[in-house]
């Protein structure tokens, strides 16, 4: 998950509809490790707060035809983090909305770049015993191969 994954040279680091957000059109970020119930809680918040709710994960299974775990067993972690990328940057150019990321998607600063201005974030956290059991049967790929899943997420 350290590989680095450079923004395309041509792309700005900020959109330029950062500048004129009103407090109201600010997107809404939940970020948090995989299975600490970003989605769950994302969906709650959208409806309660009458804004669109967009699923990291889900748009890039929507835009692959088929499943982000697929991309990553076979292309790697980079090329999830290229399209993870893609989808930062069109997210801050919504407004506003409500929006799960991906458990990985803020340790990375292009994405924070891309998104600072345009919304503001809320961590959500979980014991590591409650993300493994969350995550067990989707058996998700590994950032750290060779560890069982509590050691995977301990060291993320």
């Amino acid at each position: 998950m350290n590989s680095p994954v450079p923004p395309s040279s041509s792309a700005p680091l900020l959109p330029s509809s950062s500048a004129a957000r009103s407090p109201g059109s600010l997107n809404v970020y939940l970020c948090g490790m995989i299975g600490s119930g970003k989605t769950v809680i994302g969906k709650r918040l959208a409806a309660r707060v009458s804004r669109p709710f967009l699923d990291l994960d889900r748009e890039m299974d929507r835009e692959l035809g088929r499943s982000f775990l697929d991309l990553v067993r076979e292309e790697g972690w980079l090329a999830f983090r290229e399209l993870e990328y893609s989808l930062c940057r069109r997210f801050a150019n919504l407004e506003p909305v409500a929006v799960a990321l991906g458990g990985g998607t803020v340790r990375y600063a292009w994405n924070t770049d891309i998104l600072r201005g345009t919304g503001f974030m809320i961590l959500i956290e979980a014991d590591i015993e409650v993300l493994a059991e969350r995550v067990r049967h989707a058996d998700p790929p590994r950032v750290n191969p060779g560890v069982s899943l509590e050691e995977d997420l301990q060291r993320i």
